[in-house]
């Protein structure tokens, strides 16, 4: 039986290889639409698990919301299907692909293994920490994680955790967002 890191190194290194597939310039504009998601995620999530902490949807004429696992579950798979649905939309829709020339051989190769893998650990490490970060819900996960899946959540190796710390705005997803745009505009 696979644990949840395995999964996560085992899709890693599946989007690493669909990124030599694609080639880097490819990769990178897949990696500037899901920093973008990840930034708004950082941005909106707060404010929502704040809303609904409060137990108030009253600007959407619902009423109070009790914080139950049914509410964890719903945010869980809401903000689940805007990630998935970035990355499905950036890999899969009209492609934004940086200008240039890939370089060719091993260290065009290498290149593109490597975006598709930073592409991978960001969808996939995104997804694994919203699950974590409500619970698991829906039974995939069974609870108890193993030591090792333990110690890379403890040592806040998730996405979200790594570059979105910070203050507000003001994070590493900002920044990385801020340095892929300058790119996909310097030529």
């Amino acid at each position: 039986m696979l644990t949840v890191d395995g999964v996560l190194a085992i899709l890693i290194l599946i989007l690493g290889i669909v990124g030599i597939v694609r080639g880097f310039l490819r990769e990178l504009g897949v990696t500037l639409v899901l920093v973008a998601t990840l930034w708004a995620l950082s941005m909106v999530l707060p404010v929502l698990e704040g809303v609904t902490d409060n137990g108030s949807l009253m600007f959407l004429g619902v009423g109070t919301v009790a914080e139950t696992q049914s509410t964890r579950t719903l945010l869980c798979l809401l903000f689940s299907g805007l990630v998935v649905l970035a990355a499905f939309v950036s890999y899969e829709g009209e492609t934004l692909s940086y200008e240039g020339t890939a370089p060719k051989g091993l260290v065009g190769v290498s290149l593109s293994f490597l975006i598709g893998a930073v592409n991978g650990y960001l969808l996939f490490g995104t997804l694994w920490w919203l699950f974590h970060r409500y619970g698991y819900p829906l039974g995939l996960v069974q609870p108890g994680l193993p030591e090792s899946a333990q110690q890379f959540i403890n040592a806040h190796l998730l996405p979200m955790d790594l570059l979105a710390s910070g203050s507000g705005p003001l994070n590493l997803l900002a920044l990385a967002l801020i340095i892929l745009v300058l790119l996909k505009v310097i030529r």
